[in-house]
């Protein structure tokens, strides 16, 4: 009820829930029952067998020993609480829920944005294009730093986390789900910020299996996984674009960048079929306008991105997104646009009623109504 979770359905025992709930086959629901006694194991057993795939969270009595636990786990219960309810208890309970459980790695999108070269400000693109999906689009989204030496991204958005992807990279592939999530720092409701390291550094020698390992894993954490990938034109970068649903590729209205995007897409970014967006556009450049532009990339469409220089250079400034603000900016509602375009979505999600928090998110990628 705090979480504005709407309850589906209550039963008076596991047993009921059993013999009364019908649900079509490729709907989720996540069941919390309590667990009186040993006799009721059985109903566990029988719960877990008739609704298979839907999680199931079982508060277990204080006169419980260690063998109801494990009885209750064997009997079908994804996580075992210990009552009376400890809170923070409960929430690592639902947190272990929504890794299980929470999102499929095969419906989860990732869009890899890299520039063409440097300083075209795909980072800035990336940043906001994340922070729309998730509070204006309402969408369970991450955006991973994929830069090897020194990123930016924990000094653009003015936060200190306590890993990074350096750290991740170092245990290679091995690297488990439970160590990226805790490598994730929460910027708002539904986003997760995984920064790469904030000062410079040998690079490591990433494996390509890691980068790849890094990447499935991040599809099981979110909706929308934004990679922010640097413009080396190196087998990093190669796998990350190799790795995701849809690529954006980054450049500005400049003839040096257009050369160089033109060789980026004869190196390999082409069979990528990427979205190309200009950076910084002013429709009054007349030498380089749309047209012209697409016919030098040898490309059917570009997108574009409003020149908005005292917005953009402000709230880089300031560490925060254009959305909390400048919510009027021209880059801004471009930028809106482009996430429409590249996730297929028609309508903004958001409105008022909808539920924010752990439990309204995991409410929301398990269909619980």
């Amino acid at each position: 009820m705090n979480q504005g979770v709407e309850i589906d359905h209550v039963f008076p025992t596991v047993l009921s829930a059993t013999e009364n709930l019908r649900l079509p086959y490729d709907e989720s629901r996540l069941f919390v029952c309590h667990i009186e006694s040993k006799n009721q194991h059985d109903s566990l057993r029988r719960l877990s067998g008739a609704f298979a795939g839907r999680p199931i969270v079982a508060l277990v009595g204080e006169s419980s020993n260690s063998m109801s636990v494990v009885h209750a786990m064997r009997d079908g219960a994804a996580q075992v609480v210990m009552l009376p309810l400890d809170v923070d208890d409960f929430r690592e309970a639902i947190t272990s829920v929504a890794l299980q459980f929470g999102h499929s790695a095969s419906k989860s999108r990732v869009i890899a944005i890299s520039g063409a070269h440097g300083g075209v400000g795909a980072t800035t693109i990336a940043v906001n294009l994340a922070y729309e999906l998730a509070q204006t689009f309402q969408l369970d989204t991450v955006i991973a730093e994929l830069s090897l030496n020194c990123g930016v991204l924990a000094s653009y958005l003015n936060i200190e986390p306590q890993f990074t992807t350096q750290e991740l990279f170092q245990r290679g592939h091995e690297v488990d789900i439970y160590a990226i999530k805790k490598a994730l720092y929460p910027f708002g409701d539904r986003l997760s910020i995984l920064a790469g390291p904030s000062h410079a550094a040998t690079s490591p020698s990433v494996k390509p299996l890691a980068i790849s390992h890094l990447i499935h894993s991040l599809r099981q954490l979110a909706e929308v996984v934004i990679l922010d990938v640097p413009s080396t034109l190196d087998e990093a970068q190669l796998i990350a674009l190799d790795a995701a649903d849809e690529v954006v590729l980054v450049a500005d209205q400049t003839v040096p960048s257009l050369q160089l995007t033109v060789e980026s897409l004869r190196l390999g970014i082409r069979t990528h079929s990427p979205w190309v967006v200009i950076n910084r556009f002013d429709p009054n450049v007349q030498a380089l306008d749309r047209a012209r532009i697409q016919k030098a990339l040898s490309i059917d469409e570009i997108r574009t991105v409003a020149l908005d220089h005292d917005a953009i250079m402000s709230s880089v400034n300031c560490g925060t997104p254009l959305r909390t603000s400048f919510p009027r900016s021209k880059a801004l509602a471009d930028i809106d646009s482009l996430a429409r375009d590249v996730l297929g979505i028609s309508l903004p999600l958001n409105g008022p009623g909808v539920a924010h928090g752990l439990l309204s998110n995991l409410a929301h990628t398990l269909g619980i109504r």
